[in-house]
């Protein structure tokens, strides 16, 4: 009954409203179950309130018809006033109301340094005219920055009260940016973030639905939980005129008043669905290496000259070749209808002239099977479609406009980041080392998580095969040789051989079918036969009889429960894999694409592969959300937050930008702060997760790449030589 008491008393849990009615119908009603009826009943009268913005004073403006009542709340009612601060007194108090909290709600409204500015919403080009803040005591603050003066100093008092209080915001990374850009450091920006924007991407990616991005808005989430139309009419009027409408300072006041319900409803949510607290409280404190991730990464983005240079030449090969092309043969190189109909012509019998019968032609040239015209011909269409799609694949990256990267954290179910305009999680083998570099005087750390999802894998199947190999240091700590050793049936194995293993290793664990490698290995150049993949996938479950387990285990409870499934990370997350519905399907356009029309069954494969999949992406990101919040403690410990900054994380890897001379001592935190992550979430492997020297990189800002290793080696040899001429 505890539980029940403090869900009527603070949470206002719709079960717990429930529960407590059916209470009263109980044959032997006790005077504890009696008062909690009553509770219900007042609560229940107090909702038919209406939401009110009541202003405390009088300001100087024309008031606006009708101020104060601005919508009905049908399940949280909200009654509270505003008051307009532009004197010491008033700020004092606002100081005294966020001590005295436990959370606050803030709300920044800005002005735009210029048009541009103003268009593309660059928070660090906007100065700071409001900054609402609620604390849940009946009252919103708006601190009117402008009036009161040194708004540098106003928010670094507001640090210093509420640097341990946990601040709710809607977008974040706009929010923290502004407030960033006016303190000047990021030592003074607070610690612990709730952003319902990112917290509802999460809440709708544990229930199996698809995370919105950008978005979602915060009339959307205030019209989900509250059942309240948000009028956002304000957002774009004139925030920089001395005296603000009453509108204006309503929209202010009831923008931060929204968030304490709106914060409740997904704390509720999320922990309804099985997550445990210590999981949102890690995100809470992530979410702030997020913005300055998002902030560095728009703000300091920038392309390799050598790739700039490299467009232009692309561009001209394209038209001039295309132009010699056309004149050849009489049609475009991508008029793939012409090209198959002159091939034709040849006596060439082909279907299309896609990826599949690009890969047949080649095979027939290499057989001698085609006559020279029709040679001619698919090598000169193949060659100029490889050269237009890297032009079209570097001028995305080259012709950016850093301001309008889409930066999606949680933007996936699992947890990871989706990135748009252009792309930067799936940048190509041969440009991803070197195509951005950082600004002048700064170095780029590049660094992965070592075998991420096999170790993953190994921990949640405990699998002792695996852990031999990857802690104790069998097999000469190489678990794709270990593998492949056993698919082949032999102690020493080839590089080839090797490889296959590596393929094996990755595909299998998450549940890979003999098809599903051979095509796998196709792909990679190797040529094995269907039944060679057969006897491979049958090797290598009867040598990891763990994971074979585990995946016996899913695939039980996932049939059982009709298609669903639910994964527990060890961050203290869950979400729900389930069978995508026929609707769910025909809306994903990349599913729809590789897989064909919905079929039941189709539908059951797919969401058994996600239950497989989600326990290493959800994982996944959870690791290196840990190792970015230790890194940010170390880093603040040291007092290097504004010269070692995140830019990057690409589902394993870590991109951090630091100032050239601390390149050394930075590179030392992250790999050892990565492997605590690992370590602590991971305990199985608890030993063998180390992040070695050549598999972190420094990228320089004129494109050159060396491991932390070679740049050691470097630095040890020019001593060497100083020390020598000097003697």
């Amino acid at each position: 009954m505890a539980w029940l008491r403090l869900a009527l008393d603070f949470e206002r849990d719709e079960r717990a409203v429930e529960l407590a009615v059916r209470l009263k119908t109980n044959r032997h009603p006790t005077p504890r179950r009696s008062r909690l009826v009553e509770a219900v009943k007042a609560r229940r009268a107090a909702e038919e309130k209406p939401f009110r913005l009541t202003p405390r004073t009088v300001l100087p403006t024309k008031p606006t018809k009708d101020t104060s009542n601005v919508g009905i709340l049908t399940k949280h009612p909200l009654d509270c006033e505003w008051v307009l601060v532009r004197d010491d007194a008033g700020f004092e108090e606002a100081l005294r109301a966020v001590s005295q909290a436990k959370v606050v709600y803030a709300d920044f409204e800005t002005v735009a340094e210029d048009k541009d500015a103003a268009e593309k919403v660059i928070p660090w080009r906007m100065k700071p005219r409001l900054f609402s803040i609620y604390t849940g005591r009946r009252k919103v603050y708006i601190l009117d920055l402008f009036a009161l003066g040194d708004a540098a100093g106003r928010l670094r008092r507001l640090f210093e009260v509420g640097k341990d209080k946990l601040w709710v915001f809607h977008n974040a990374a706009f929010d923290l940016a502004v407030w960033r850009e006016a303190a000047g450091t990021w030592a003074e920006i607070p610690s612990r973030v709730w952003d319902t924007m990112i917290f509802e991407r999460l809440v709708q990616g544990t229930h199996a639905r698809r995370p919105t991005v950008p978005g979602p808005s915060l009339a959307s989430v205030v019209k989900k939980y509250l059942d309240l139309e948000l009028s956002k009419d304000e957002q774009a009027s004139d925030w920089n005129k001395t005296e603000l409408s009453q509108s204006q300072l309503e929209y202010a006041a009831r923008d931060a008043a929204v968030l304490l319900h709106v914060y409740r409803a997904q704390r509720d949510a999320l922990l309804r669905a099985g997550w445990k607290r210590d999981g949102l409280d890690l995100l809470c404190v992530w979410l702030v290496e997020h913005v300055r991730l998002e902030t560095s990464l728009k703000r300091y983005y920038r392309v390799n000259p050598r790739y700039t240079e490299r467009v232009e030449e692309l561009r001209k090969a394209v038209d001039k070749r295309g132009e010699d092309f056309a004149r050849k043969w009489g049609f475009k190189y991508s008029q793939n209808r012409k090209i198959v109909e002159r091939l034709r012509k040849f006596g060439v019998e082909v279907d299309g002239f896609n990826k599949t019968a690009k890969a047949e032609l080649v095979k027939m040239i290499e057989a001698g099977k085609l006559p020279p015209d029709a040679v001619d011909l698919v090598i000169e269409a193949i060659e100029l479609g490889k050269i237009k799609k890297e032009f079209d694949l570097l001028a995305g990256y080259v012709a950016a406009d850093p301001a309008r990267i889409i930066v999606g954290a949680c933007g996936a179910s699992t947890g990871r980041y989706v990135c748009r305009n252009p792309n930067l999680l799936q940048i190509p083998r041969q440009y991803k080392k070197d195509l951005l570099v950082p600004p002048p005087g700064f170095v780029f750390i590049r660094a992965d998580f070592p075998g991420q999802e096999i170790r993953i894998v190994a921990h949640f199947a405990k699998e002792e095969k695996m852990r031999e190999v990857l802690v104790d240091g069998k097999h000469g700590g190489d678990l794709h040789r270990r593998t492949a050793s056993a698919l082949f049936g032999k102690d020493e194995v080839s590089k080839e051989e090797r490889q296959v293993g590596k393929g094996a290793n990755f595909l299998l664990v998450y549940g890979g079918s003999p098809r599903a490698l051979y095509r796998t290995l196709k792909q990679q150049g190797a040529d094995p036969s269907l039944e060679d993949c057969e006897r491979w996938h049958a090797a290598f479950f009867s040598l990891y009889q763990g994971i074979a387990d585990w995946h016996r285990r899913i695939r039980r409870i996932y049939y059982r429960n009709d298609g669903q499934f639910w994964v527990y990370t060890p961050g203290g997350r869950s979400l729900l894999a389930k069978a995508p519905s026929k609707e769910e399907w025909d809306k994903d356009t990349t599913l729809k694409r590789n897989r064909g029309e919905w079929t039941e069954r189709k539908a059951l494969a797919e969401g058994l592969k996600r239950a497989f999949n989600y326990h290493g992406q959800a994982t996944g990101f959870d690791i290196a959300a840990l190792a970015m919040v230790k890194i940010r403690v170390e880093l603040a410990r040291r007092g290097w937050l504004d010269a070692a900054f995140p830019v990057l994380l690409i589902h394993d890897e870590l991109v951090y930008c630091v100032r050239e001379d601390l390149r050394f001592e930075v590179a030392d935190i992250v790999r050892a702060k990565m492997e605590e992550a690992m370590d602590e979430l991971l305990p199985f492997v608890k030993g063998g997760n180390a992040v070695p020297e050549e598999d972190v990189l420094f990228v320089y800002e004129d494109g050159r790449v060396e491991t932390l290793e070679e740049a050691r080696k470097g630095v040890e040899k020019c001593k060497d030589e100083n020390g020598s001429s000097g003697n």
